[in-house]
């Protein structure tokens, strides 16, 4: 165990007492730990962690970031989820940016262009997995950055904090509504806390003289052990050093396994990581500058295979934004915290002070009730590992009311065809996977009957669960601090100059070529260059397909295909497809022009795909193979889709002499580096090399990430310049 030399008691609230009714177990620490572990396996709780190369931009300008996911039971990068969906919001909650992006053995970095039309003011940053989207709007990274409009830097749309108690009170507290004949209360020492358990003689009579103590932080169990209640006062140590880092959820239950006493601790390690810096800054402008960092003890061996990312702005910049190591100890589960509230509690820990928060601030995660009764919530959303989920819902054209119990298909239009379903639930909706890469696909997906008035709604991949959003003031900025002016003269020249930081990092498609129709080979394969030209289709079935008849009827045309086997037509239409797109409308087929058409695949058996059965298969593929000459069928929507966004680099300019001896470019960037991935040298240091901007100016570094034993590492340092 980790040691452990600071603690906050806080969150205090008393569980109902629901005892009475309740037989006694013989097997409760078993029945706990099992009934625990299989809630935290089914429902594991994700977190986001983004660090921000600046936490105040000018609008047009470009944000960089990282991202991190981590995993509950524990706080280990997260195997589950692959996409991160990424947001800037603004003060109504409307989103500015949107983005998806790849997460690679749990963090991935990205860039976001913000619009130059943004007013000024409050904004901020949400991120979650679509694993969160469950638990969403409380499961979500969110912090708050600022924005200024070049412009017109006023007015500021500011949105008020929320309040929050932070009142010191004596760190012994009783509960208020405690089990009947038994009492319980926690008291904190510098090295050991003890839970204070007073019963009542004449109440106590005859009940069990024994209850469970369960003890678990970040879903991992401390203790749980079953402790002796003798008549009267009862204090039972728990020392500090035996807890982990983190917020303790300390349980007490009756000998029926119903819990009565709940108490949340916060302990702290007895001391961060840090790290130590040698700096080399440049005194002059377009100056070489050196940053050597190392780790200190706290680290046991070095920063080598750490997943950390660096940002190195001007001195003058503010950065009040919570850092890895203090946001992952309370992260999403405890609420939507503001960020002034990890300064004010973690920077003024005192062992026998009480940090309380308002009662209604609880775990959103680990919930007793739910994991003894196996009522666990509905889980909608899936952790994205290999594949990205398509959803949207299937409606009637005419009421928009949602279509229940209805197929509908999505292919890609294509020589080889391809063919997945799906059976819309009681609300209509419907949801497709596709493999997790960063290929643009063509996409097409319609209802099963598209000539029955319905009409397929795509949803957006991005959540529009939000927390409810601030009281936004218009204030008025009649102090204009010169780094905002800084800020803006700089965007502004950088604009002027058509300057940009970022460039677009080549891919490879990683696309494969499908190889097969989902038909496999089909009973006849009619290739047309192979016959004389006919005028029609109609012609085309009739001379060149037996077995398939293309006939007129009163309503168009229809299409049959000959059971094999029976020697007779099935008694329900083939599936009839162009270029691997389902049709309903056998006269689309028939008005194609032959010269278009390259293949006419014909499967004659009934042909089944998972629970989908086809009474044959007529598949006319045309010389292009792109459905680009045919009419979408009604209802039906085709996408161009990217999963994830492109990628980019941050390029900072090389002021080396044979470079720039010709150059008058000004150099006036905002963020003068950014990493987001950085590797540390086989000695464990890191060695950063920059040039100096056209401008004097202090420094600030800021690193943040993982070590390889999963210690966050968290560094700020400033750097004057003399």
């Amino acid at each position: 165990m980790k040691k452990v030399t600071a603690l906050i008691l806080f969150l205090t609230f008393p569980l109902s007492a629901r005892i009475a009714a309740g037989q006694a177990r013989d097997d409760i620490q078993e029945y706990l730990n099992l009934k625990f572990a299989a809630y935290c396996k089914n429902f594991p709780w994700e977190e986001v962690y983004v660090h921000t190369d600046r936490d105040e931009y000018i609008s047009g300008e470009t944000m960089w970031f990282n991202s991190w996911v981590f995993e509950k039971p524990g706080t280990r990068l997260s195997e589950r989820s692959n996409l991160l969906y990424f947001e800037v919001l603004n003060w109504t909650n409307m989103p500015v940016v949107r983005k998806r992006i790849l997460i690679t053995n749990g963090s991935g970095p990205g860039m976001a262009l913000l619009p130059d039309t943004l007013s000024s003011g409050d904004y901020t940053v949400r991120a979650y997995t679509n694993w969160m989207k469950n638990f969403l709007p409380v499961n979500c990274f969110s912090k708050k950055i600022k924005i200024y409009n070049a412009i017109k830097l006023n007015p500021f749309h500011k949105i008020r904090e929320k309040q929050f108690d932070f009142t010191n009170e004596n760190a012994k507290q009783t509960l208020s509504k405690a089990q009947t004949g038994i009492k319980a209360e926690v008291i904190s020492r510098p090295d050991t806390f003890y839970i204070h358990i007073s019963s009542d003689n004449e109440s106590y009579k005859g009940r069990a003289d024994h209850c469970y103590l369960f003890i678990q932080a970040n879903g991992m169990i401390n203790t749980n052990e079953k402790i002796s209640i003798l008549p009267g006062n009862n204090d039972f140590p728990v020392p500090k050093k035996s807890l982990t880092p983190g917020i303790n959820q300390i349980t007490l239950f009756n000998d029926s396994g119903i819990p009565f006493f709940e108490r949340y601790l916060l302990t702290l390690p007895d001391k961060k990581q840090s790290l130590s810096i040698i700096s080399d800054i440049g005194s002059g402008p377009r100056s070489k500058s050196l940053l050597e960092i190392s780790p200190e003890e706290i680290l046991p061996t070095s920063l080598s295979e750490a997943k950390l990312s660096v940002s190195i702005t001007p001195g003058f910049f503010p950065d009040k934004s919570a850092d890895m190591s203090d946001y992952l100890i309370f992260g999403s589960e405890f609420g939507l915290l503001p960020e002034e509230y990890f300064s004010k509690i973690l920077n003024k820990i005192d062992v026998y002070s009480t940090g309380k928060l308002p009662e209604n601030v609880k775990s959103r995660w680990i919930d007793w009730d739910i994991i003894l009764s196996g009522n666990y919530p509905e889980i909608k959303y899936l952790p994205e590992n290999e594949n990205h989920y398509i959803t949207g819902r299937l409606l009637n054209k005419g009421s928009l009311a949602p279509v229940p119990g209805e197929y509908v298909f999505m292919a890609s239009p294509g020589k080889k065809a391809q063919f997945m379903y799906n059976r819309t639930d009681k609300n209509g909706d419907f949801s497709f996977p596709l493999p997790l890469d960063n290929s643009t696909r063509d996409i097409i997906i319609l209802s099963e009957r598209s000539d029955s008035g319905h009409t397929v709604n795509i949803a957006s991949s991005f959540s529009e669960l939000y927390s409810p959003a601030g009281a936004d003031s218009l204030i008025v900025i009649t102090d204009i601090p010169a780094y905002l002016e800084k800020m803006s003269v700089n965007y502004q020249l950088n604009r002027i100059f058509d300057l940009s930081s970022s460039v677009p990092i080549s891919e490879a498609e990683t696309l494969l070529p499908v190889q097969q129709n989902f038909y496999g080979k089909p009973d006849t394969r009619l290739l047309l260059d192979n016959y004389i030209k006919l005028p029609v289709m109609e012609e085309v079935f009739f001379e060149l397909l037996p077995g398939v008849l293309l006939r007129r009827s009163s309503t168009g045309y229809d299409v049959e295909v000959i059971d094999p086997v029976g020697k007779s037509r099935y008694n329900m239409p083939p599936g009839l497809f162009i270029d691997g797109i389902k049709i309903n409308n056998a006269s689309v087929l028939a008005d194609l022009d032959p010269e278009l058409v390259e293949e006419i695949d014909v499967v004659s058996d009934k042909y089944i795909v998972g629970d989908y059965l086809f009474f044959g298969i007529v598949n006319v593929i045309t010389r292009d193979g792109n459905f680009n000459n045919i009419d979408l069928p009604e209802g039906a929507v085709r996408l161009n889709y990217r999963i994830t966004d492109p990628s980019f680099s941050y390029v900072t300019p090389d002021h080396s002499p044979e470079v720039t001896k010709s150059g008058r470019i000004p150099d006036l960037r905002n963020t003068l580096y950014w990493n987001p991935s950085i590797i540390p040298g086989i000695d464990g240091k890191i060695r950063i090399e920059f040039w100096t901007p056209d401008y004097r100016t202090d420094y600030k570094v800021n690193i943040q990430g993982i070590a390889r034993n999963g210690t966050p590492v968290s560094f700020k340092k400033s750097i004057g310049v003399k």
